[in-house]
């Protein structure tokens, strides 16, 4: 199976420890699971930034059975609240992953990558296993292209009483969602374990390598607003309503993904702002630009941090580098082009075709080594329909 590319969910549920017959999420191109058990469990008041669930007041995961038994038709009342709350937030859980900006793109880019036809069916997303606490919650879920399945673990987040993905990819797709990777994405160390537990009794695979931190990336993405403060919106787009909240200016974010002209942020709160309102730095001289920039490269090269150092590459290239800093990242670019071209083009792909274009552009006028433009051009050749290819493909007819 294909592993998804980093994007994620927020919501508050626990998964019933104890379901008879439960089984690990098996992604299924014809048939999505059948069923999925969710305990309620009561909000943790210590973990900030979360919003806790209104399914249960109990202090510990209940278990709901989604099937009345014929031989138990009396319910309690709170056993009858409970079973109510559980289908919402089941529905919540299930509506923030179907809607999410991020998965929506990555089932596209892989029908392109396939070369599939748009009329080529994409499965509706399953999901199977389902945990939360403390405004925190982990989801298996699952789709197919054509014949290709596709399956991942998200992690979401109540956020101001709405449910918001971080990611769909926490840890590895085999291996299961960790506990490095929850300490990583920013999940309170208090919330992780009674988390991984109800998810784990649910039958969902977790990984229990040990934790070992990741490197930060050397450079760092502000606020930079010719109109501040910068609105927070709750997905990629201009509406009136969709605005969560304002960052004032200089304000230092965490970026998790480039969506068209749309940056996601994950702090100072998880929300989407538009891509020409920040601005990237990876240092005040050119001594500091290239140390973190090779910092950068090596991280790209490495695979650390997923697609983030290859994405603040592209950013800073368009929103940050200038004069002597330019051409540095642009060496940079053509490094990674030679020995990795697919983490360049895997994030290309998601931009806007003008940001790309722009990019692209800024590449071919600058002198690509032949050696790196032959690598880029043979990955590119292999990557079916897509974006990347298209507009390189058009540069390089004119």
């Amino acid at each position: 199976m294909l592993k998804a590319f980093g994007f994620g969910l927020a919501l508050t549920v626990a998964i019933a420890p104890s379901l008879a017959g439960c089984k690990p999420f098996v992604h299924s191109q014809t048939q999505p699971p059948s069923s999925t058990a969710v305990t309620s469990a009561a909000p943790d008041s210590s973990v900030p930034g979360a919003t806790g669930s209104t399914a249960s007041s109990a202090n510990t995961p209940r278990v709901l059975s989604e099937e009345t038994s014929p031989g138990n038709l009396a319910q309690t009342a709170e056993e009858a609240i409970d079973k109510a709350n559980n289908a919402r937030i089941k529905q919540a859980i299930r509506d923030a992953i179907i809607q999410d900006p991020i998965i929506n793109a990555h089932r596209r880019w892989h029908q392109n990558r396939l070369n599939i036809n748009v009329s080529s069916p994409i499965q509706v997303l399953a999901i199977a296993h389902v945990a939360a606490y403390g405004g925190y919650a982990l989801a298996d879920w699952g789709y197919s292209v054509g014949d290709l399945p596709i399956d991942g673990h998200a992690l979401l987040v109540n956020q101001a009483g709405r449910w918001f993905v971080v990611t769909d990819a926490v840890g590895n797709s085999s291996q299961g969602a960790s506990a490095k990777a929850l300490t990583e994405l920013k999940v309170p160390r208090e919330a992780i374990q009674p988390l991984m537990s109800t998810f784990r009794a649910a039958g969902a695979t977790l990984d229990d390598s040990p934790f070992v931190p990741l490197a930060p990336i050397p450079c760092k993405t502000v606020t930079s607003d010719p109109n501040p403060p910068t609105n927070l919106r709750a997905a990629p787009k201009l509406e009136p309503d969709n605005i969560l909240s304002q960052i004032p200016n200089g304000t230092v974010v965490t970026v998790t993904h480039t969506l068209n002209d749309w940056v996601k942020l994950r702090q100072p709160s998880l929300g989407w702002v538009s891509l020409n309102l920040l601005e990237v730095s990876c240092g005040n001289s050119l001594v500091a630009v290239k140390a973190n920039l090779a910092t950068l490269q090596a991280q790209i090269l490495a695979g650390t941090n997923g697609h983030q150092p290859a994405d603040t590459l592209m950013r800073y290239l368009l929103r940050g580098a200038d004069g002597a800093y330019t051409e540095v990242a642009l060496i940079t670019f053509e490094k990674v082009a030679q020995e990795s071209p697919a983490a360049l083009i895997n994030v290309l792909d998601f931009y806007s075709e003008a940001a790309r274009r722009s990019l692209l552009q800024l590449v071919i006028q600058n002198g690509m080594a032949p050696e790196a433009r032959s690598r880029f051009a043979e990955e590119l050749a292999r990557s079916g329909n897509s974006p990347t290819r298209q507009t390189w493909n058009t540069l390089h007819q004119k």
